[in-house]
C-alpha cells in the first residue's frame, strides 16, 4: 500500500484534463528531464507537477514508473469527455482510488465516516481515525507502517479536494458536508447516491480487483472491502439496490442477484467489465453535480 504523494495539492479538473491531453500526445511528459517544460505547459510550481502525476497514477489514469502510459480509464475518459467536465467522471476517479493500493489515504478518508450518519466529526478528530485505518490495513497486508507525519500531509491534500470551489470537481458531488463552529471545521458524509451504470461500474471494478475468478460474491465480502463506503450508501442499500438492478430487464445482463440457504450473493457476469460500465456511465443523460 503507497500514499498518494499530493504533496498537500487538491485534485483539479483543469491539472487532469490537461496533463491527460498532453500525455496523449507525448507520453514521456512527466519524465524529470522535462519537468520545466511540464512546468510552463501547466503553470505550475516544481512541487506540484508531481502532484498531479501522483492523483493520476493513483486513480489509475497512468500507468507507474518513469514512463507509464495513459490507461484504458483515462483513454476512455478523454474519448468521452475531453475536458474531464461531467459528474460521472469524476465518480469513476473517486471509485478507482478507493479501489487502488497507491491512494492511501483515501479510501480511509471514507472507510472511516459512516454513509448512514448524520453526526458530524472535527476534522482533525477524522484526521486521527484516518492515520489509525491507515496503520491498520498495512498490517492487514504485512506492510511497514507509514510516518503519521507523511499521512497528515496526504490527507490534506484529500480534504482540500472536498472544500466547495471552482475546479474542485469531487467537492461538488456531494460526497463531503462540512459545517464550522468559530473555526473548528467538522464534516460528515453526503447523500450523494450513484447512478445505475456508475453502482454497476463499482461492482465491475470491485470483481476485477478482489474477485476475479469468483462465480457469484457473498454481500459480506462486499461490505468488508468498504464498497457501501466508497458508493456512499448503507450496507441495505448496496443489496437492495443491486437485487433492483438485477431485476431489471438491462441490467440483469450484467449481474444476477441470488438467495441460497439465506445467504445473499451476487453473480457480476463475465461481460460486466469496467471499461464497458465505464462507457455506459459516461453516455447516461444525467447531470449528477450537487
Amino acid at each position: 500500500m503507497a500514499l498518494i504523494g499530493n504533496a498537500t495539492f487538491s485534485l483539479k479538473a483543469s491539472d487532469i484534463a490537461k496533463a491527460a491531453k498532453k500525455l496523449q500526445c507525448d507520453p514521456n511528459f512527466f519524465e524529470r528531464k522535462k519537468l520545466e517544460d511540464a512546468m510552463l505547459d501547466m503553470c505550475r510550481g516544481s512541487a506540484y507537477v508531481p502532484a498531479v502525476k501522483s492523483w493520476m497514477q493513483s486513480a489509475s489514469l497512468l500507468g507507474k514508473g518513469n514512463h507509464g502510459g495513459l490507461t484504458e480509464f483515462a483513454l476512455e475518459l478523454l474519448d468521452l469527455d475531453q475536458e474531464f467536465e461531467k459528474a460521472n467522471t469524476w465518480w469513476a476517479i473517486h471509485l478507482l482510488l478507493c479501489l487502488s493500493d497507491d491512494a492511501s489515504p483515501y479510501p480511509e478518508y471514507f472507510l472511516t465516516l459512516e454513509p448512514s450518519s448524520n453526526v458530524f466529526i472535527e476534522q482533525s478528530e477524522h484526521e486521527k481515525n484516518v492515520i489509525i485505518k491507515v496503520h491498520d490495513r498495512e498490517i492487514e497486508r504485512g506492510d511497514k507502517k507509514t510516518a503519521e507525519p507523511s499521512i497528515e500531509k496526504n490527507y490534506r491534500g484529500i480534504a482540500s479536494s472536498f472544500i466547495i470551489g471552482p475546479d474542485l470537481p469531487l467537492s461538488n458531488l456531494g460526497f463531503i458536508e462540512s459545517a464550522y463552529r468559530g473555526t473548528t471545521k467538522s464534516i460528515k458524509r453526503g447523500n450523494a447516491k450513484p447512478s445505475d451504470a456508475t453502482f454497476v461500474f463499482a461492482l465491475a471494478i470491485t470483481k476485477l480487483k478482489y474477485f476475479p475468478t469468483s462465480v457469484s460474491i457473498n454481500f459480506t465480502n462486499l461490505y468488508d472491502k468498504g464498497l457501501h463506503s466508497f458508493l456512499g450508501c448503507s450496507k441495505s442499500y448496496l443489496a437492495e439496490k443491486a437485487k433492483s438492478l438485477s431485476d431489471s430487464e438491462y441490467w440483469s445482463e450484467y449481474i444476477n442477484y441470488t438467495t441460497a440457504l439465506n445467504i445473499d450473493s451476487l453473480e457480476i457476469k463475465s461481460n460486466c467489465i469496467p471499461k464497458k460500465m465505464l462507457k455506459l456511465m459516461l453516455t447516461e443523460k444525467l447531470q449528477g453535480w450537487q
